[in-house]
């Protein structure tokens, strides 16, 4: 199990060099004594693939994969839109075979880690590798198997003339770029409320002060996009009404109806000086 090197031994599994034959017994031991380890863990990986695998099927695609596909009639042209084959196929299962070009997939070779989109490519690229590995040659089985299966449903629900695509099982990324479509689709039509037709609403456009205050009950508001009710009460501080102004409060309350700013030609300084001196009154 070794060989002598310079007077060192190998191990001829994983190449570590020891100076001695006990050293290198020692060092088998300890992964004989793991074996075990090894078996369990390998059952628990295998496991969790096959909940993986299925995990996603429905009833239909957990029938047993002894079962008998369903006859194609001889002479059957394939019926997938677009395929550039006009001949018919002689034979039921050459129909099959054919078919697998149309049908598409998100498969990995667990050998050479080439990805495949395509069923018929990745079924025959795995006779390329044979079955060197067991565990991966097992995988790669059932995930032939499984294609053949959707090949075949996909297939046999065209040829009766319904929609293929409803055999057809939706990978992640479809699934989540529909929901993100139907998530923006109510989104805009909860938030789309305002109408980009009639342009922004300009200070210059707005009624004037003296205006709002003789005409308040009469006010038109309909350029306003806040799409207000019509406010009578509107708070209009005085010179009587000092202990209870607060010009902050004043702006809010009024600014989303009528900014200040708009006729009185008060910058935002003059507006931010007026507010300081407010609070500081009232303070």
């Amino acid at each position: 199990m070794s060989r002598e090197i310079n007077q060192f031994w190998q191990c001829k599994f994983c190449s570590a060099l020891f100076i001695s034959d006990d050293l290198l017994q020692l060092h088998f031991e300890e992964y004989r004594s793991r074996a075990a380890e090894a078996e369990n863990c390998l059952a628990h990986a295998n496991a969790n693939v096959d909940e993986i695998v299925n995990a996603d099927e429905s009833p239909e695609d957990q029938l047993d994969d002894s079962e008998e596909p369903e006859p194609i009639k001889k002479n059957t042209k394939c019926p997938y839109k677009g395929c550039d084959r006009a001949d018919p196929f002689q034979k039921g299962q050459q129909l099959r075979v054919h078919y697998g070009r149309h049908v598409a997939c998100e498969e990995v070779c667990v050998y050479c880690y080439k990805i495949f989109r395509v069923a018929s490519e990745y079924i025959t690229h795995t006779r390329d590798h044979g079955d060197a590995v067991e565990e991966k040659a097992a995988y790669t089985s059932r995930r032939c198997a499984r294609l053949l299966k959707q090949i075949n449903q996909e297939l046999v629900a065209h040829l009766r003339g319904g929609d293929h695509n409803k055999a057809k099982k939706r990978t992640w990324t479809e699934a989540a770029l529909h929901s993100d479509v139907i998530s923006r689709e109510l989104k805009g039509e909860e938030i789309g409320i305002f109408d980009e037709s009639s342009g922004p609403v300009l200070a210059g456009t707005m009624p004037g002060l003296q205006s709002v205050l003789g005409n308040a009950s009469q006010a038109d508001f309909t350029q306003n996009p806040v799409n207000l009710q019509s406010q009578t009460d509107m708070f209009l501080p005085s010179q009587d009404d000092d202990d209870s102004y607060t010009p902050s409060l004043f702006l809010r309350m009024n600014f989303c109806r009528y900014p200040p700013s708009a006729d009185l030609g008060l910058g935002l300084d003059t507006l931010t000086a007026i507010e300081t001196m407010g609070l500081q009154h009232t303070l």
